[in-house]
């Protein structure tokens, strides 16, 4: 982003990521959802991906909310298949 982009830029092109905790204390964000991960998902960059996930369910869910439509998109996936990046 250049230095006097408009505030609204930082926002463009969002991804939504996983928090993993290791044994040794360290943190990791793990891409999920987002415009440069899956060619196959329409995603542009004033979508704003985010992810759904119950620790009772093998399944999460990728939702994408298409700027200031109402309309908004949903996938479906395994949890471990979710992981894979």
């Amino acid at each position: 982003m250049r230095p006097a982009a408009p505030a609204f830029e930082r926002l463009r092109g969002s991804g939504a990521f996983q928090r993993t905790y290791d044994s040794d204390d360290t943190t990791r964000d793990i891409a999920l959802l987002g415009a440069a991960l899956a060619a196959q998902m329409a995603i542009d960059a004033d979508d704003t991906p985010s992810i759904e996930a119950s620790p009772l369910s093998p399944f999460v869910i990728g939702v994408v909310q298409h700027g200031v439509q109402r309309e908004f998109s949903l996938y479906v996936a395994r949890t471990a298949a979710a992981r894979r990046n």
